[in-house]
């Protein structure tokens, strides 16, 4: 249960406090820190953010820290993170072009004994994308599911796929959403590194 600290204040009473130990817990402290930030208001917990992101994103990236793009990742994020610590891990993507993952990242499960198959997935993942009259996500995913159909893969194994070679992780705000942020010609530049990545390796 979350008490405002007013309410705390109109309640307390030395006739209330107990003898017996405290009990820290952890994780419930660490679920009512997650609480009051979806609770701020968005633009000071951008701010945060970016003030956070200053002290722990390392000194290759540049500075300052862009708040325009933290500021569109805030409302992807903000349902996420429970501590402050854990936002360097969503947004140093956004931030910077040097992506490190392996070949066996980007094929993961799925196409662990189908390279040719995930090097043409990116392929065609780019034809598709590409001419998209609108770099929105709502028009690259309904292009990227279609392009599951049509090449008889899940779906789930398709946005996997290109979130590796978007991203250079496994976990990360909405993937689309991501993509719009970043725009078209930084994620097909990832999309294309990520095929030579494969291409490279066979």
């Amino acid at each position: 249960e979350i008490i405002s600290r007013e309410q705390f204040i109109e309640h307390f009473t030395l006739d209330r406090v107990v003898k017996n130990p405290a009990v820290f817990n952890v994780e419930k402290l660490t679920w009512m820190n997650g609480v009051y930030i979806r609770d701020m208001p968005e633009d000071r917990l951008t701010d945060i953010f970016v003030a956070r992101l200053d002290a722990d994103l390392p000194p290759s990236i540049p500075r300052p820290i862009d708040r325009a793009v933290i500021a569109r990742v805030t409302p992807l994020i903000r349902e996420r993170v429970k501590l402050l610590s854990e936002a360097a891990d969503y947004c140093e993507f956004f931030l910077t072009d040097d992506l490190r993952y392996s070949r066996e990242d980007l094929l993961g499960k799925r196409f662990a004994a189908a390279p040719d198959a995930a090097r043409d997935a990116l392929s065609r993942a780019i034809a598709t994308v590409e001419p998209l009259a609108d770099w929105t996500h709502d028009a690259i995913e309904a292009a990227l599911r279609a392009l599951a159909d049509e090449i008889g893969v899940k779906a789930g194994d398709l946005f996997s796929l290109v979130r590796l070679a978007v991203t250079g992780r496994k976990v990360t705000p909405p993937l689309f959403e991501s993509m719009a942020i970043l725009g078209r010609e930084r994620c097909l530049a990832r999309l294309r590194a990520a095929g030579d990545v494969l291409a490279s390796s066979t």
